[in-house]
């Protein structure tokens, strides 16, 4: 009985001499009790807490804690500067509720040294989901460098940023601006964008787990903004330049591999997107909306294309590679050229160009071209732009139009030609399936400038039009001619 009493007693000293682990805690910001600090690594400036607490922080938030920023505590108006200067943390997430700011605010390395600061977040807080930013604020809130020096922002996990309001590629209201180097610790981390605001990215980042587009948009400002994983765009979402980067397209052009799963846009109203990396249209036809022209240089897959083109005909989608997808391409407004060299830029099924739509370029288009769009050669009309246009055969039924520009009398020039001509591959016979009628429009445009030389009664003959390996009817089309 004596050795069970001990043993007992033993096991209830061991059950009383343990202490419970520390519980995340919640750091609300009021900028001090007068509210006009701007500094975060001042203890002094933080509540710990619920929303509405006026409990001073005595310790820093660790990784086991978050941070609220609001202006709804009701110790503190929060009035100081809008830009608060950052500490090295390492936090669960940052979450913005919608009465921050009354303006937009900056978080920055503003110690007024070349030493870098950067803030670590890790996830975990099961109330945000392991959201990595949050907001529903009507100000737009920025994490950018200092004058002198780096504020980094590194993904210690993988998580969301959330921007739960009307921001847009073309407003800056609410939008949340990651203007510091993104990086990633332990691993490959990835950030998913929820919520239907804008998010832009705008370092040269390194992360390496790809960023998902759940909802809203996502801006970019670097050729590296989205580092270097895949892109992945669901059911309604965008992508745009929101700032000039470099010199020449290349300066600007996204390597990411680009996955789309739902209908999506590209551009800001203002600026071209430029793709390099393969797309992959996840087994589906994707509608396109051109915000802005929008340039695919990387191998198109696994789906089928539509267009159409928002505020303006002239906005165009381009295609380089020698694509694969099979399920046809539909252009229902704007452009679509073709620059492609070997294979075909429309993969192996047709292509649709309905009324307001155009199809040019100088590239190949094995399949069959039909309706009641237009189609012309080179990538613009009247702009000295002639090519060959290669397609597999036009279906004229639907009253389609067609365009050519001849700016000389030499009709091939070093291989490349001077004028336009739209050659069929598929039958050594007619490039139409029936002959052309009078709702079939054919334009020719013969450039001013090259008919200089012949004002003195000289001669010469401007060669453009259709081309095929054997001779054919025009029909009974409907032709004009424009000098």
């Amino acid at each position: 009985m004596k050795k069970i009493s001990l043993i007992a007693t033993v096991l209830i000293g061991a059950v009383f001499s343990i202490t419970p682990n520390a519980r995340a805690a919640q750091y609300v910001w009021t900028g001090g009790a007068a509210g006009t600090s701007t500094a975060w690594k001042t203890v002094g400036n933080w509540n710990v807490g619920s929303l509405g607490t006026t409990t001073v922080a005595t310790v820093l938030p660790t990784s086991a804690d978050n941070l609220l920023l609001t202006k709804g505590n009701a110790s503190t108006a929060t009035t100081g500067s809008p830009t608060l200067t950052a500490a090295s943390w390492t936090l669960q997430d940052i979450a913005i509720d919608s009465t921050f700011a009354t303006a937009s605010r900056v978080l920055d390395n503003s110690t007024g040294t070349s030493t870098a600061s950067s803030i670590t977040l890790v996830g975990g807080r099961a109330a945000a989901n392991g959201n990595i930013l949050s907001s529903s604020s009507a100000y737009s809130f920025s994490i950018r460098n200092g004058t002198t020096g780096a504020l980094n922002l590194i993904l210690g996990t993988s998580g969301n940023i959330n921007v739960d309001n009307s921001s847009t590629l073309s407003s800056t209201a609410g939008r949340i601006n990651l203007q510091s180097a993104v990086s990633e610790t332990g691993g490959a981390r990835s950030i998913t964008k929820t919520g239907g605001g804008n998010l832009t990215l705008e370092g040269n980042n390194t992360f390496s787990g790809g960023v998902t587009i759940s909802g809203g948009s996502v801006g970019y400002a670097s050729k590296t903004a989205f580092g270097t994983g895949t892109i992945t765009m669901g059911q309604g979402t965008s992508i745009g330049q929101m700032a000039t980067i470099g010199a020449t397209d290349a300066d600007r052009t996204l390597a990411n591999r680009l996955v789309i799963n739902g209908n999506v846009g590209f551009g800001d109203s203002t600026r071209n997107v430029f793709l390099g990396g393969n797309v992959d249209l996840g087994a589906a036809t994707r509608n396109i909306t051109l915000y802005n022209s929008t340039y695919f240089n990387g191998v198109v897959g696994n789906g089928g294309l539509s267009t159409d083109a928002a505020g303006s005909t002239t906005r165009t989608l381009y295609l380089s590679g020698d694509n694969t997808y099979a399920g046809g391409t539909t252009v229902n407004s704007g452009g679509l050229v073709v620059l492609n060299t070997t294979g075909s830029a429309t993969g192996s099924g047709d292509v649709t160009v309905n009324a307001g739509g155009t199809v040019s370029g100088s590239g190949k288009i094995t399949g069959t071209v039909r309706g009641a769009g237009l189609v012309t050669a080179g990538t613009t009309i009247t702009s000295a732009s002639s090519a060959m246009l290669q397609v597999g055969q036009l279906d004229t039924t639907s009253g389609m139009s067609f365009a050519f520009e001849a700016t000389s009398t030499s009709f091939l020039n070093s291989g490349a030609y001077n004028n336009d001509v739209i050659r069929a591959t598929a039958t050594a016979g007619s490039p139409f399936t029936q002959a052309l009628t009078s709702a079939n429009v054919v334009s020719i445009y013969l450039n001013a400038g090259s008919l200089v030389a012949y004002n003195n009664g000289n001669a010469g003959v401007f060669q453009t039009g259709f081309f095929s390996g054997s001779d054919f009817s025009l029909g009974s089309g409907t032709f004009n001619l424009f000098v």
